[in-house]
């Protein structure tokens, strides 16, 4: 990518942007990060559904690629290698409470930046459990509406 060369960033968090990395180098915003990544390990992310879901899919348009290849199977089973270990490669970072460093330093800005306004504003998720099966994150202002 676009990374330094050497930086092997962790499977468990992406915090090269600006936002991403003040939310997660602030400790609190972190806990609820990986609090909420457990979350949906345990919730959402379910492998052998999503692999069954690409198998039906793939076969859903087998008869109606042009190019019946070699490269669209390998792909194909790449992606499925990487739904089976990612829940692994998860909790290995965050087991027992830990939580991996974001150790890439911030890129050079290439402009610069504009004040515009203020804004004193405040944003929150909720959790909202829609059946047994189903996760659902609810951004505040849309609460209201769903109801």
């Amino acid at each position: 990518m676009f990374w330094r060369r050497g930086f092997e960033p962790p499977k468990s968090v992406k915090a090269d942007a600006a936002i991403p990395r003040r939310l997660y180098e602030n400790s609190e915003a972190r806990r609820n990060y990986l609090a909420a990544l457990r979350s949906l390990l345990d919730m959402v992310w379910k492998e052998d559904q999503l692999i069954e879901q690409i198998d039906q899919l793939q076969d859903m348009i087998a008869s109606h690629r042009v190019q019946k290849c070699f490269w669209t199977q390998r792909h194909t089973e790449s992606f499925k290698k990487f739904i089976s270990r990612r829940r692994i490669e998860i909790l290995d970072e965050i087991e027992g409470g830990k939580s991996p460093d974001w150790t890439l330093e911030p890129r050079e800005m290439t402009g610069e930046i504009v004040k515009i306004g203020d804004s004193d504003s405040v944003f929150s998720l909720e959790w909202k459990m829609t059946n047994k099966t189903e996760l659902a994150l609810l951004p505040s202002w849309e609460r209201g509406r769903s109801k």
